[in-house]
């Protein structure tokens, strides 16, 4: 298998960073952008470049042109229900939108 440029978005919560840990152990080199609402620096990984900050900005935290990208990043869901489903909605909306033009 060729090596990779992966970007995992969340990639310091629980399933992004075993799919991190995983991408780097089969020889990719992997990005992780993390706004470490509920992911924490303590689940970094060894040989990971880990960079902060918010998918709705994805083009200024990732330069490089990935071969491949794992959208694990979520709105942090603290809000009351009515407002997280309006919120998140939009936010997940811009956020998907920022990383499809990102790649």
């Amino acid at each position: 298998m060729t090596p990779k440029t992966v970007v995992v978005t969340g990639g310091t919560g629980l399933v992004g960073s075993c799919l991190c840990a995983r991408l780097l152990s089969l020889g990719h080199k992997v990005i992780s952008l993390d706004n470490y609402f509920t992911g924490s620096p303590q689940a970094h990984i060894a040989g990971v470049d880990y960079r902060e900050g918010h998918t709705k900005n994805i083009e200024k935290h990732i330069t490089e042109s990935p071969n491949l990208l794992y959208h694990l990043g979520e709105y942090h869901r603290n809000a009351p229900r009515s407002q997280r489903q309006s919120n998140g909605r939009k936010i997940r909306r811009h956020q998907v939108t920022s990383v499809r033009v990102a790649c």
